[in-house]
């Protein structure tokens, strides 16, 4: 498409440039504990960006395990992934998530002093079985309530992994304020949401942060772009007053959004999906839909009318996601997490240096 971004003139120079200084950059890699994932389409992406951008990654960061209430840790990491990243001499640092996502079995499991104990057992007899070099903790949707209960476990998680060998991190939801907001979802949002990280603590017990600076809109806001620039900065400037700068990983999404009207049972609502970068450029050319520059939020979009209804696009292309990389540099943080590979616009990977030299010299 020649006329794929308005004024690409202006931004195709971004090709040529890369981050200022070596990033340390985690790829992430979804539900790779899944069976049906790995009949499906997803993993044959994800794995075909890992291969081709492999000199550019420094950690490969699986969503591979799950741990339920009574501390059962299960899940598996894709062999032919553990190969590549063996032979290119990248690290891999599985997540241990909880299960589902589930506030009240993660409550139980918080509040269990033997389940906390096995799991930790368990977690390092994966690590040492698999060669790996640590675990990411990825619990979601913690009570605020309990932000106190994952500080401990997190810190014996810590403890022991270090005594062995092992490192830490710990992906965490972002905020911009600890105040309790008005509106009603602001307030859900920080009691459900990013309220249960005491960023000081998991800060000091980490040999890294992952910022999930993704879902800024989402199910139940208006349509808007997965993280805008501004948001981004917000986010950073939180954070660094907790987390020691180079302990942050800017997590930044790599899909692209797409609002439409959805239709239920009985009525239409807003609905949004992630787009992979190929799936945005169908779009774009199935409509005849150029996308546009906006200089104040400065991300690209395009709206665009179907059946007689505005549907909106937020590209994350390489104008885009060049100024939220530029962040990393401007606060000296440890460097970005994608979520997730496979879904990339590819013209993003020239913005990074090819940070893992032992990597550049092997043949994939």
């Amino acid at each position: 498409m020649k006329n794929f971004i308005k004024g690409s003139i202006l931004f195709c120079s971004l090709l040529l440039v890369s981050v200022s200084h070596a990033q340390d950059v985690v790829g992430y890699i979804y539900r790779s504990d899944s069976i049906l994932h790995l009949t499906n389409d997803d993993i044959i992406q994800q794995n075909s960006s890992m291969k081709s951008h492999i000199k550019s990654i420094t950690i490969i960061a699986p969503q591979a395990y799950q741990v339920n209430e009574k501390g059962t840790v299960w899940g598996t990491v894709d062999p032919l992934m553990m190969n590549l990243a063996k032979r290119n001499h990248v690290k891999v640092m599985p997540l241990l998530t909880n299960v589902d996502f589930d506030s009240a079995r993660t409550h139980a499991f918080l509040t269990n002093d033997v389940s906390e104990l096995r799991a930790i057992d368990m977690l390092l007899e994966v690590c040492k079985t698999n060669h790996f070099v640590g675990v990411q903790i990825d619990f979601e949707h913690i009570l605020i309530s309990d932000r106190n209960h994952f500080s401990h476990f997190y810190s014996l998680v810590s403890d022991a992994l270090h005594k062995n060998g092992f490192e830490v991190s710990v992906a965490i939801f972002p905020r911009v304020s600890d105040v309790l907001p008005g509106s009603n979802r602001s307030r859900s949002s920080l009691e459900f949401w990013s309220g249960g990280y005491d960023y000081a603590a998991l800060g000091k017990s980490s040999d890294f942060v992952t910022l999930m600076a993704y879902a800024q809109h989402g199910s139940g806001t208006t349509p808007g772009s997965a993280c805008e620039p501004a948001w981004a900065e917000a986010i950073v400037k939180y954070a660094i007053n907790y987390i020691p700068t180079n302990k942050i990983s800017l997590g930044l999404p790599v899909y692209s959004a797409y609002w439409y009207t959805g239709y239920g049972h009985t009525e239409t609502h807003v609905t949004e999906t992630d787009l992979t970068y190929p799936q945005l450029k169908y779009i774009l050319e199935k409509f005849h839909v150029t996308l546009q520059w906006d200089p104040i939020k400065k991300l690209s979009y395009a709206v665009f009318v179907n059946n007689n209804l505005n549907e909106f696009i937020f590209a994350e292309d390489v104008p885009t996601f060049k100024i939220k990389v530029d962040l990393v540099n401007k606060y000296h943080l440890r460097g970005t997490s994608l979520w997730h590979l496979g879904v990339e616009d590819p013209n993003i990977w020239a913005l990074f240096k090819k940070t893992n030299s032992a990597a550049s010299k092997k043949s994939i």
